[in-house]
């Protein structure tokens, strides 16, 4: 009986040993989650502001080839454009491709409207692109029209400094929680002007 009893209490002590043990292999298991979730959280969210800070950046160029693009213009108004100015054109019209291309890659979520203004880029640098039909009220509103989508694109992609300080390489602080990037309304103008701009210089 004595040894029985014993046994009983040994069994018993085994139990509540790993029934304790049980208990807090579960917490570490759930602390582990916990801070695995949380860092991978944080490294996403830091990833996230860097990709908008590149996003600023690629906006900004663009704007600044467009700009020279509508300076560049007139070159692609005459029957017998300058070599050089042509030339030089085509290379601006070049670099926006690029930096609209890289801007698409890094907000894939707008990949459909940022096409639709490289369409208006591509009809550009085409060749059998004539402009030289347009009249002299035509043209100016041409050149307004482009310098108007670079800066519409940039100020959708800036809209964050209307909300928070951003760092040209890492993007708003780590704890900004306002809108993100761009600014839908402002990227709209900019695609429906392009839309408009492709459809006057498609029917030249």
């Amino acid at each position: 009986m004595e040894g029985k009893g014993k046994e009983r209490a040994r069994s018993s002590g085994l139990n509540r040993t790993f029934c304790i043990n049980l208990k807090q292999l579960i917490v570490l298991l759930l602390l582990v989650m916990v801070v695995v979730a949380t860092v991978f959280w944080v490294v996403l969210r830091i990833d996230m502001h860097k990709r908008w800070a590149s996003m600023l950046r690629e906006s900004q160029r663009l704007r600044d080839h467009l700009d020279e693009v509508a300076y560049l213009l007139p070159a692609k108004f005459q029957m017998n454009p300058d070599g050089i100015n042509q030339n030089w054109l085509l290379a601006e019209l070049h670099y926006a491709d690029n930096s609209l291309l890289e801007l698409i890659e890094l907000d894939k979520e707008h990949q459909v409207p940022l096409l639709k203004i490289d369409d208006m880029i591509i009809t550009l640098r085409d060749p059998e692109t004539n402009l030289s039909r347009l009249n002299n009220i035509e043209q100016r509103d041409l050149i307004e029209a482009i310098r108007n989508i670079g800066w519409k694109v940039a100020n959708a992609y800036w809209n964050l400094i209307n909300y928070t300080s951003v760092d040209s390489v890492n993007g708003p602080p780590f704890w900004y929680f306002g809108p993100s990037p761009p600014d839908e309304a402002l990227l709209q103008e900019a695609v429906e002007l392009a839309a408009e701009v492709k459809t006057k210089i498609s029917s030249q």
